[in-house]
């Protein structure tokens, strides 16, 4: 995905190696092919659902863990990844809004219908919008 400012590209994938798995790290490039590098740190799991905050200086993705999948963020200039929510349910992210300081997402759980939820990207705060039946 592209950056709102277009000088980068966030993506998921390895480096080529002979292991039989290894968990996708996330990625920036420049649209060049220059400058690529992970900015995953220690996190294993694998990024899906990469989106670019408004003002391109982090990424917010979906990671699967034991079931469970939660939205996390990691700042461009790199420092580690965050969870932006953590709980026993799937959470789809839909987008970040590029000025309102908020997200949305759908989550769902065994014991609850699916949700539209809305998250602020600074508290990462979830709160239901509208419950789907």
């Amino acid at each position: 995905t592209i950056s709102p400012d277009g000088k980068w590209i966030a993506y998921s994938g390895f480096a080529a190696t002979t292991n039989s798995y290894l968990a996708e790290d996330l990625w920036v490039i420049r649209p060049d092919g220059g400058g690529a590098r992970s900015l995953s740190g220690t996190f294993d799991r694998d990024p899906a659902d990469i989106t670019w905050a408004g003002d391109g200086q982090s990424l917010w993705f979906t990671a699967e863990d034991h079931g469970n999948v939660n939205i996390y963020t990691v700042p461009l200039t790199g420092g580690g990844i965050k969870a932006a929510t953590n709980g026993q349910h799937v959470v789809a992210l839909g987008a970040l809004s590029s000025k309102g300081g908020f997200g949305v997402a759908t989550r769902s759980a065994p014991q609850q219908p699916q949700e539209l939820v809305r998250f602020a990207i600074n508290r990462y705060l979830e709160s239901p919008l509208y419950h789907f039946s």
